[in-house]
């Protein structure tokens, strides 16, 4: 869909870094967790209306506190293969069960793990 394209698109430019742009950005809950887990990777990231700049790219090595994915499976697939460049264990935080069982193989293959978070108080 148009929005998994644009979570993808804001996860490569926070790989490229250099100013990539990714305009016309539907600011839904899906794509704000993926800027903010692009933001937890190192990436410089500005947002002005319905543009997404990447000012700096994600640091190979910063450390990285948990990520919190939300609800986007889309998200997590490819945030997932980016910690696989990075040394150390990364833990992310999904809010749908169905999203943790279908990528805990991943984790399994990259260096990670994946924590349910209920909103449940």
């Amino acid at each position: 869909t148009h929005q998994e394209t644009e979570r993808t698109a804001e996860l490569l430019a926070s790989l490229a870094g250099n100013n990539s742009k990714v305009e016309n950005v539907l600011l839904s809950a899906d794509t704000k967790a993926t800027i903010e887990a692009c933001k937890k990777f190192g990436a410089i990231i500005e947002i002005d209306n319905s543009t997404v700049m990447v000012k700096d790219s994600i640091k190979i090595d910063t450390k990285v506190p948990e990520i919190n994915t939300e609800n986007s499976g889309t998200t997590i697939r490819i945030a997932i293969g980016i910690a696989s460049l990075f040394s150390e264990k990364i833990l992310f935080c999904a809010q749908k069960m169905r999203v943790l069982e279908q990528k805990s193989i991943f984790c399994a293959k990259f260096n990670c793990e994946i924590t349910f978070v209920s909103n449940k108080s």
